[in-house]
């Protein structure tokens, strides 16, 4: 890209320039700024949370006699660095993004230009983004050569009818105003999509803009000396960063351990075994962190969130046990109970096969004395027959006998 410059620079010669460099958040329209002050579409430009610019991209055009350069960078808190390696990698983002524009062109910038939307909320957020640009290029730098430009400028038609854009930055309080304040009245509304005419008119005021910071600063612009002074202040936020990705980290590590913690359940046993297991963790855990710690007391706050889980943790255990001691009791009388349950079925099961047997000892006794009974019966009544047989036998004989009497009396 440094050829580019400086095939450019000939074929300018003689020309009046204006460098700016386009920094802000991702998703605020820096892409589309750049392309509005170029008049053409050279920036790749959407609405989108995650940076359409992946690196610094240079484009060049003319305005009169003027030769007009705008440097675009990728936005700070893109979303795809944010999951891999948090603000420090934003930060980081930024700093390759400035000193890289800086390399490409070393001239330097008249203006640099803080893009961000006018329709959102200016929460601690969105002034935190901006402090870390600001401290990235320069603590001084907005207030020297720095320019604020709104985007979606259309809200601002649409909403505050009857009322400057200056008039209204005039009575701004709060995060909005903080940011105002590091710019002077350096402030230029655009609005990307409007017709011809606004964009003429928006782009004549902002480059009108750009000429008074140039001039006002002496065509001294924004280069790498500059860039190189403030190493200090990079740092320090690189290394204010690095510690709160570390505090984020563990903090994130303490709080799914929290969340383990709260969503136990399961039997006793169960129970049991994860608060063990979650207190292995947490043992683990804070000797990590007291590892990382060093004695700073970075991590103060999450080694005294881990010593109240660790408690947690250990009074789970013990309830858990005295609900494992108090199932196996009951789990004890239920089992005595069954038991106890069980012989009495034996027993009764005893007692009815007794009485059946007792009912058959009697049936069977009622059976033979019956068969006794008509066995005596049959017995006396052959008696009777043999007493008619005697007695007829008996009369026939005394007959017999009377015969004879009779008969040996005729004879003699």
């Amino acid at each position: 890209m440094s050829d580019s410059w400086t095939m450019s620079a000939k074929v300018n010669k003689g020309k009046t320039s204006l460098n700016a460099l386009l920094v802000g958040k991702t998703g605020h329209g820096k892409s589309a700024t750049g392309n509005s002050i170029l008049q053409e579409k050279l920036f790749s430009a959407k609405s989108s949370m995650t940076s359409v610019t992946k690196s610094v991209s240079l484009g060049f055009s003319e305005n009169g006699n003027e030769r007009i350069l705008v440097a675009d960078t990728a936005g700070y808190a893109d979303t795809e660095s944010d999951r891999s390696g948090g603000k420090t990698e934003n930060v980081q983002l930024v700093i390759d993004q400035v000193k890289q524009a800086l390399v490409m062109f070393p001239p330097g910038y008249d203006a640099i230009l803080y893009v961000t939307r006018f329709d959102i909320r200016y929460t601690a957020e969105e002034i935190e983004t901006f402090q870390i640009i600001r401290k990235v290029i320069g603590s001084t730098s907005f207030k020297r050569r720095g320019i604020l430009v709104f985007t979606h400028g259309d809200a601002f038609e649409q909403e505050e009818i009857g009322m400057s854009f200056n008039d209204w930055c005039s009575g701004q309080t709060g995060h909005f105003k903080t940011i105002l304040n590091h710019f002077g009245k350096r402030v230029v509304l655009m609005n990307n999509r409007a017709d011809a005419e606004t964009k003429a008119s928006q782009l004549n005021q902002l480059l009108t803009e750009i000429r008074y910071v140039q001039q006002t600063s002496k065509y001294n612009r924004y280069s790498m000396s500059n860039f190189i002074a403030s190493e200090e202040g990079r740092s320090q936020i690189v290394d204010y960063y690095k510690k709160d990705d570390m505090v984020r980290s563990v903090e994130k590590r303490v709080t799914e351990i929290s969340q383990r913690l709260k969503k136990l359940n399961g039997s006793p046993l169960q129970k049991i075994r994860s608060a063990q297991s979650i207190q292995s963790c947490i043992a683990s855990e804070i000797q990590n962190i007291e590892s990382e710690d060093k004695g700073t007391g970075l991590f103060e706050s999450q080694l005294k969130r881990l010593d109240l889980l660790k408690q947690t943790a250990e009074d789970v255990k013990s309830r858990a046990v005295k609900e494992d001691r108090e199932e196996k009791r009951l789990e004890a009388i239920r089992q005595r109970k069954l038991e106890l349950e069980q012989e009495r079925e034996m027993l009764e099961e005893r007692r009815r096969w007794q009485e059946r047997e007792l009912e058959r000892e009697l049936e069977e006794k009622a059976r033979k004395r019956s068969e006794y009974a008509r066995q005596k019966q049959k017995e006396e009544e052959v008696w009777k027959d043999m007493e008619n047989i005697v007695r007829t036998g008996a009369v026939v004989i005394s007959v017999a006998k009377v015969a004879w009497t009779i008969f040996r009396a005729l004879r003699g």
